[in-house]
């Protein structure tokens, strides 16, 4: 469990997201999670609870919750497996209500046939829900892959490629029919992993988009890094990067608002360092800072800016 509070300043106002001046913080979050390890598989179970309060008076705040597990079988040569999981967001401002439900499926696999270049693929399906003006339903179906290479025993690079096969169906309730959209994603993507004297961890994606209300070029961005490292034996500092950015031309036909374009299932963006103080073996103590975004529908309704809090993280194991 871990509870903070703190300051933010939002850039958004009341015609993108509805913000008040208050700008109190205030973000609670439980986990659970079972393990279980047997000779030659693993499988796991984890629950997920994280409401959030941006202000105190007339507040806008979210409810996320995730349920999620996965199962895998080991041996030599040759690990597999298969992850599923629920997610459902709850935004709620001061006269608008934003709902978001996404499930995911996916099987992995990671070869070790060929030395020093570990292969991994994956296949899977995605469904994500959007209820507010307009309720929009994306359907997709994606694979990958990336080759390994291993450097030494604390450093590995990998590279693959990136392929998405995506389906767009927008209910307008104010406007009489649907409109559909359908495309593809595709593109490199690019891993890095160091652990020695401290952690880095990083991935990359460069995916080009093809739609029938894409022109070219539409592109996107995402990168993931973390970084890290212990000091004074209490003491950790830690660099988190979870962002996503794009660029669409659209075509001539392209309607704003009723025409669908791609929504990214992990709607947060942020950039932020933190600094943890370990008081016991189960109870942290820290301090936190940086830059959130996060597109919560098309550019109506987008929730930005940076924060500082200060947390307690209380974890046990058994």
């Amino acid at each position: 469990m871990n509870s903070e509070r703190g300051y933010y300043e939002s850039s958004s106002n009341q015609d993108n997201a509805g913000m008040e001046t208050d700008n109190i913080l205030s973000r609670f979050e439980g986990q659970v999670k079972y393990n279980y390890k047997a000779e030659e598989r693993t499988a796991s179970v984890q629950l997920r609870l994280r409401p959030e309060f941006y202000g105190v008076k007339n507040s806008i705040y979210s409810i996320k919750l995730k349920a999620a597990g996965d199962y895998f079988q080991e041996s030599e040569k040759l690990v597999w497996g298969l992850n599923i999981s629920r997610q459902r967001n709850i935004y709620t401002f001061t006269n608008t209500q934003i709902n978001y439900d996404v499930f995911l499926i996916h099987a992995d696999a990671a070869l070790y046939y060929l030395d020093d270049y570990p292969l991994t693929l994956s296949l899977g399906y995605a469904f994500q829900n959007l209820d507010e003006i307009s309720v929009q339903n994306l359907d997709l179906w994606f694979a990958e892959f990336k080759f390994y290479r291993m450097l030494n025993t604390y450093f590995k690079f990998g590279y693959g490629l990136y392929l998405e096969r995506f389906f767009i169906e927008n209910k307008i309730r104010l406007i009489s029919g649907d409109t559909e959209n359908k495309g593809w994603r595709l593109g490199p993507q690019f891993t890095l992993n160091y652990l020695k004297d401290f952690i880095l961890s990083a991935d990359y994606r460069f995916l080009f988009h093809y739609s029938k209300y894409n022109d070219n070029p539409s592109y996107e961005q995402w990168i993931r890094l973390v970084a890290g490292k212990i000091f004074l034996t209490d003491w950790s500092i830690f660099l988190l990067v979870d962002y996503y950015t794009r660029f669409f031309s659209t075509t001539r036909d392209f309607v704003d608002s009723i025409n669908p374009l791609y929504s990214p299932l992990n709607l947060e963006n942020r950039v932020y360092v933190k600094v943890d103080y370990e008081l016991t073996n189960n109870l942290k103590a820290y301090i936190k800072s940086g830059y959130f975004k996060e597109n919560l529908y098309e550019k109506k309704f987008i929730l930005e800016g940076w924060n500082a809090l200060i947390g307690l993280e209380l974890g046990t194991s058994n």
